[in-house]
Formats: structure tokens, sequence, C-alpha cells
């Protein structure tokens, strides 16, 4: 276990260096874990329980290629997940923050009205701050509150404080892989978290099939099937950037023909 750990920090100063230099950086130590209860067992790779980066097993500190994860390492992932949408940088979404987002997405306008309604109509109250009495009547997120509308009948990937938890997210794909194709299908999706729901959560349930409905719809897979780790990059918001790119490449394309 010993040599596991120090295989495994010497990956992440490795990789956390790589990130620094591509986002024009600096670099400074990370201290090691304090002791080997940190580490997964399980996992085996130095892999950590809780983290600030959503890292999978075949790379240990998160996304290799993109400087995202390390540009937010002092954030939570669910909070690097929701970052991307904060189009000023002032820590509050708008809904009209989501609605130019989803439209850089690529989506169309009935799509992204609903998703930005949906979304702050459900997601705002929980995240206003502690001494407001009432709801926001502008629908406003705040994103270091984020982690208060954490829900069950989920992967779980995520714990209360809105970090990260990789085994839960391959134990969920593993388990639903029927074939092992690499990845899910819609409707292997679906029914894994009609197999995992909690009795009686109702909000919980409508959360989790309507983020799995969205992680489709915006990955929109050519064959079908949301690999682990493009459904990784999601959870920490990495890929949206990629996503955005490759529409406007698209409309470039478009207009020049």
């Amino acid at each position: 276990m010993a040599t596991t750990t120090i295989l495994g920090t010497e990956l992440e100063l490795k990789q956390r260096k790589h990130n620094a230099e591509q986002a024009n950086g600096e670099f400074s130590e990370i201290t090691p874990p304090a002791s080997d209860n940190e580490r997964s067992d399980e996992m085996g790779k130095g892999m950590p329980l809780r983290a600030n980066i959503a890292a999978p097993t075949e790379a240990l500190v998160g996304s290799e290629s993109d400087p995202y994860g390390y540009k937010n390492r002092k954030k939570t992932v669910l909070e690097q997940h929701c970052v991307f949408f904060d189009r000023d940088n002032d820590g509050v979404i708008w809904p009209t923050d989501t609605w130019r987002t989803c439209r850089e997405f690529g989506w169309g306008i009935r799509l992204s009205l609903f998703f930005s309604c949906f979304l702050h109509l459900v997601q705002s109250w929980g995240t206003v701050p502690w001494f407001w009495l009432i709801p926001d009547p502008l629908f406003r997120v705040w994103i270091h509150n984020i982690h208060n509308n954490k829900h069950g009948s989920s992967t779980l990937a995520f714990d209360n404080e809105g970090k990260y938890r990789p085994q839960f997210l391959d134990e969920f794909f593993e388990r639903n892989d029927k074939d092992g194709k690499g990845g899910l299908t819609f409707e292997e999706g679906y029914y894994g978290l009609r197999r995992i729901r909690f009795a009686w959560d109702i909000f919980g349930q409508i959360s989790a099939f309507f983020e799995w409905g969205m992680t489709y719809v915006l990955l929109w897979p050519e064959d079908g099937i949301v690999r682990k780790d493009d459904a990784r990059r999601v959870l920490d918001g990495s890929i949206f950037h990629e996503l955005t790119m490759q529409h406007r490449k698209y409309n470039g394309n478009a207009k020049a023909q």
C-alpha cells in the first residue's frame, strides 16, 4: 500500500505540473496525504476517496489535456461543474447566463428555455445565502452553496460537500454496461438510475433522470453510447469548453459553405 501511495503521489505531481504549464500558471509542490487512510484500498492506484479534481482510474488527477481542473482546483468538483455557466465570474449564475451557455452548446431556443427555467426553478432556493428568509425572486444560483442541492436516487458520485467520489461513477458504469462496450446507452443509464432510486424520493428521482437526459442531449454520441470519461468530464465541467468550440467550428464551416 505504501508503494501505491508513493506512486500515486508522484503521478499526481507530474500531472499537476503538466496542467500548470498548459495553463501558464505557477506550480507548487503538493503536500502528500498524511496517511494511507485517505487512499482507496479498493481502487489500488493511489486514488483519493474524495477529491477536488474529478480523476478517473486512467488519469489520477483528471483530464490530462485540459487544465480546467487545475485552474479551478480550489473549488469542489460540483462547483467546477457549475462555474462554466458563470459568465462574469461573480459566483452567481443568472438564468440568462444559463440561457446563453445553452445556446453556445448549439441547443435550440425551446430546449434552452426549458433547461434554463427548470434548472433555476429547482436549484435556486437551496443556494441562497443563509440569512435569506425567502426564495430569490430572480432565481439566481449561488455556486458556493450548490452542495445544498445534493439529492438522492443518483450515482452518489458527489458527496454532501460536493467532492468527487470516483468509485461510485465507475461502479455505475460497470454494473450497467451489460456487454462491455465501454459505455452506456440512454436506456441503460435510465434503468440503472431506476435500480438505485430511493423510496419516496420524488425530487431526487426527477433530478437524477433530468440530469441523465440533459447529459445525453449535451454529448449526443453518434453511436448512442455515453462513455464513462465523457460523463466524468461533464461532472467536472471540463468538457463544456470543448463542446462550445465544436459548435462554433461547425457554424463557421456552415457559413463558409
